[in-house]
């Protein structure tokens, strides 16, 4: 992905992340009061994606990401984040009831971000 195309996605994800932002962070401290996990990650798309629980899907709200819930758990099983890469991850995750993990997914790329509500 060129620059110019990486910085496009990213603007438009964040337009969707903030038009979501409230939204996002209850079900974020819902996950975690419920003892769900305390590694909450959505993940945004363009695409089909089986991972986690659809929340939001882009053409229902007519917006240019489609976002799903999944887990930091949830992604180690599938292999998306490696076993060894486990305590790094912790560590880099930040308190979910202030930042939301964002999993951008594009084609042939995925990347984390750590968000404001």
């Amino acid at each position: 992905m060129e620059n110019s195309d990486l910085q496009f996605s990213l603007d438009t994800l964040n337009k969707d992340i903030q038009f979501f932002k409230t939204q996002l962070k209850e079900v974020a401290i819902d996950m975690l009061d419920g003892e769900y996990t305390q590694y909450p990650v959505f993940a945004a798309h363009q695409h089909t994606l089986q991972l986690g629980e659809l929340l939001f899907d882009k053409e229902e709200y007519q917006r240019n990401w489609s976002i799903h819930v999944t887990t930091m758990e949830e992604l180690m099983e599938r292999g998306l984040i490696e076993k060894v890469r486990e305590e790094q991850f912790k560590d880099a995750f930040k308190d979910p009831k202030v930042y939301m993990c964002v999993l951008m997914i594009t084609p042939g790329n995925a990347h984390f971000a750590f968000v404001a509500y």
